[in-house]
């Protein structure tokens, strides 16, 4: 048979003090044999400690104030039909409160103020905590609780332990009878407060999965940019513009993209002069001025050392050279800056029409020719092809 305590349910604050909310109280051992049997008490400071560290354990589940679920429920609604008891609870003992996850048998009540009562006690040990008849113990017969024609008779609760051997709560029944609880009930009981456990497990677990499958998905997220995006200037790459490209004329029945070739004037001396740090500032910058000028629809990629392309959709001629001109505009408008160096940039652009363009590398090269004839014709200049 499973160890007997000689400690009572309570009164309800609402019977003693007024209060709305139910509360445990302790009360004293009734016997000498009984106070043999109390666990003796650690140090107050190695107390501290331990339930500082105990309710570390309990946070980390994140399940307090949390709503009702049919998991749990469904524990309660089993132990009160397997026990025969009116009453079954899913209790945590929180700092200073008793809330529970699940309660059958007492509706509207989700919480109790925390005292060294039996839900709090039991918390305190890793075995089955029974009282069989607590009307045996004649302090508590000043309990309304316990001593009312109907009142609490019975309680007997398995602690909630985590693997490190924390106790966080209980899995505990409430009769308004006095019973025998035997090894086999204790089992039982032992065995649904481990169901319990595990239940509040999978909910870390589900946690700890739904992170990495956030990981997962960043770290992808990264891999396909870094796939697909210049690491200098964070604009597409060839291999993505011609992805682009190829889904763009796919999804239309007549292309109307234009394609914009732009090299970088003289951006040989920019690093033969200032160095190559410079020169990438001014690469950074002109990149970040193209992608200012265009839509959100158009595409944008570094092609080459000092040349990028343009994909300016759903235009005619007119409006490709028009986007082309403010691009152009925009790189010269102002000097780049670097390492406090103040650099003139220009670029030539040759220009590819919709009515021109067969596939990319047909327009690469129709645009490569009109650039050889903008940096000819004295660079800084938009040729249409």
């Amino acid at each position: 048979m499973a160890k007997r305590s000689t400690k009572t349910l309570a009164s309800a604050q609402q019977a003693e003090t007024g209060h709305n909310e139910t509360s445990f109280a302790p009360v004293a051992p009734a016997s000498a044999e009984a106070a043999a049997r109390a666990q003796p008490q650690p140090p107050k400071g190695a107390r501290g400690a331990a339930e500082s560290s105990r309710l570390a354990a309990l946070r980390r589940y994140q399940i307090l104030d949390t709503p009702p679920e049919g998991a749990f429920d469904d524990i309660t609604t089993l132990a009160s039909k397997y026990f025969g008891v009116p009453i079954s609870i899913v209790s945590l003992v929180d700092e200073d409160r008793v809330w529970f996850k699940s309660i059958q048998g007492i509706p509207g009540v989700r919480q109790i103020d925390r005292g060294p009562g039996l839900c709090a006690s039991a918390v305190l040990s890793d075995q089955v905590y029974v009282a069989e008849d607590l009307r045996k113990d004649p302090n508590s017969m000043a309990n309304p609780l316990v001593a009312s024609e109907s009142g609490f008779r019975f309680y007997a609760a398995a602690p909630l332990m985590t693997s490190e051997g924390y106790g966080l709560g209980t899995m505990c029944v409430i009769d308004t009878k006095p019973r025998t609880f035997g090894a086999d009930d204790a089992a039982m009981l032992s065995l649904m407060g481990r169901i319990v456990m595990n239940q509040m497990d999978a909910r870390i677990n589900s946690r700890k999965i739904a992170g990495l499958a956030e990981k997962i998905s960043q770290e992808n997220s990264l891999l396909s940019h870094v796939a697909t995006h210049d690491a200098l200037t964070g604009v597409l790459n060839r291999h993505a513009m011609q992805m682009q490209f190829d889904e763009y004329r796919q999804k239309r029945k007549s292309f109307d993209a234009a394609v914009l070739l732009i090299d970088i004037d003289y951006l040989k001396t920019v690093n033969d002069t200032y160095g190559h740090n410079a020169g990438d500032s001014v690469i950074r910058e002109v990149a970040s001025r193209i992608v200012a000028c265009v839509r959100p629809t158009d595409a944008v990629a570094r092609y080459g050392g000092e040349e990028f392309v343009v994909l300016l959709k759903n235009c005619d001629r007119m409006q490709a050279i028009e986007a082309a001109e403010r691009i152009r505009r925009a790189i010269a408008a102002t000097p780049v800056v670097a390492d406090d160096i103040s650099i003139p940039i220009t670029a030539s652009c040759g220009l590819v029409v919709p009515e021109a363009i067969a596939d990319l590398k047909t327009a690469i090269s129709g645009a490569d020719v009109a650039l050889y004839k903008a940096k000819h014709a004295g660079r800084n200049r938009v040729i249409a092809g």
